[in-house]
């Protein structure tokens, strides 16, 4: 999350750079996060 304080916003693609993961898994944290109302 440390991105998210430096970058009011941030897409996909370049999150998935970042952090180096897969579509799939990425997706699946954002759902996780969303889920918990993150």
């Amino acid at each position: 999350m440390s991105v998210l304080a430096t970058n009011d916003m941030i897409d996909f693609s370049s999150l998935k750079e970042f952090l180096n993961v897969t579509d799939g898994n990425l997706a699946s944290h954002i759902k996780a996060l969303e889920k918990e109302k993150f």
